[in-house]
């Protein structure tokens, strides 16, 4: 990923070949049929339109990609559900702003919200009283701002290890 974001045009199919079976496998875990393989051309598509974008300090490139592919795959799950909605003789305004989320959505932010505060309930109570007291205070010496600077750089590595276990 690194040599392509580089400009080498070479590595494209590597790259390719390594990404398109799991984004593939996991757009199928998420949507039903044509919709997940839709789903997944349009991530692949996503995803080397924005090589640019995937910072190599922040993670591995599976796990950038199949953030991608999650997104792209509720974007189609919204997309049917608003198409569901118009067919049902809803006016357009309704048939955008769904007033339920589809199973797929509910699905991935329940899953979200359980890992998020799995990850808070990992940190160190110091950890946890400091991200608390920037929520209230707002006002914070130098001592405090470290403090919750580094907690919120344990908080985010422990929810990419959460987000991403056994991918």
């Amino acid at each position: 990923m690194v040599a392509l974001q580089e400009g080498d045009r070479a590595s494209l199919r590597p790259v390719f070949d390594a990404l398109a079976g799991p984004v593939h496998r996991f757009a199928r875990s998420l949507l039903p049929g044509p919709a997940a393989e839709d789903a997944a051309q349009m991530a692949l598509v996503r995803i080397f339109e924005r090589t640019h974008e995937y910072d190599r300090d922040r993670g591995r490139v599976l796990a950038w990609a199949l953030t991608v592919t999650a997104w792209q795959c509720r974007t189609v799950a919204r997309r049917a559900q608003r198409e569901q909605a118009r067919a049902a003789g809803a006016p357009d305004d309704e048939a955008v702003a769904c007033e339920q989320p589809g199973p797929l959505v509910a699905l991935l932010d329940r899953e979200r919200r359980d890992k998020a505060l799995a990850a808070i309930d990992g940190l160190s109570a110091a950890d946890r009283d400091a991200l608390r007291r920037t929520l209230e205070d707002g006002a914070l010496t130098g001592a405090e701002r470290k403090r919750k600077q580094r907690a919120l750089r344990r908080l985010r590595g422990a929810l990419g290890l959460l987000l991403w276990k056994g991918v």
